[in-house]
C-alpha cells in the first residue's frame, strides 16, 4: 500500500519540478500495472483493489492537475480493468517480459493519447511535450520489463 503512494508522490513531483518542459508519463499507472502482474502476485491480492488504487491515484492527480475531475480517474479504473482482463485471455506460457511491455506500452499510450483530446490548446509546443512523454514512458517501461523478467525467473 505504501509503495503506490510513494509513486503517486514522486510523478508528482517530477510533474512539479519539470513543469512547462515535459508532461510527466504515467508511472502510478504504470506501476499498478506492473503490481498486477507480477507472477507472485498472481493469487494473493485481488485486483479490484489495483483498479481501486487506481481510481483513487486518478482522483487525487485529478484534483490537483486536470481541469476535468474523474478523467484520470475513469481512465486508470477502465484500463487497470481493461489489461488485467487482456492479460489473463494471454495462455500461461505467453505471459512473458514481451507480453508485460506491450501491455504496459498500450495502457500508457492509451492514456496519454485520452489526455491529450481533451488538451484546450493545439499546437507544436503541445506535440513536443507529448512526444517527450511517450520517451519516458517507454524508458520507464523498459525499466519496469527488466524488474518484471527477473520477477519471472525468481518465481520460476
Amino acid at each position: 500500500m505504501f509503495l503506490p503512494v510513494l509513486i503517486w508522490l514522486l510523478q508528482d513531483i517530477i510533474q512539479v519540478v519539470f513543469m512547462g518542459i515535459f508532461l510527466v508519463p504515467e508511472l502510478f499507472l504504470l506501476s499498478l500495472v506492473f503490481a498486477g502482474l507480477r507472477p507472485e502476485n498472481e493469487h494473493r491480492h485481488s485486483l479490484s483493489w489495483y483498479i481501486a488504487a487506481g481510481f483513487v491515484g486518478g482522483l487525487l492527480w485529478d484534483l490537483r492537475w486536470t481541469n476535468i475531475s474523474g478523467l484520470t480517474a475513469a481512465l486508470n479504473g477502465a484500463l487497470l480493468a481493461l489489461v488485467f482482463v487482456v492479460w489473463h485471455l494471454i495462455p500461461a506460457q505467453g505471459r512473458n517480459t514481451k507480453s508485460f511491455i506491450a501491455c504496459a506500452l498500450a495502457v500508457q499510450i492509451m492514456s496519454a493519447a485520452v489526455h491529450a483530446m481533451f488538451w484546450t490548446v493545439a499546437s507544436i509546443t503541445t506535440l513536443r511535450l507529448f512526444a517527450i512523454q511517450q520517451l519516458m514512458g517507454i524508458a520507464f517501461i523498459m525499466l519496469l520489463g527488466l524488474v518484471y523478467k527477473k520477477a519471472i525467473y525468481k518465481h520460476v
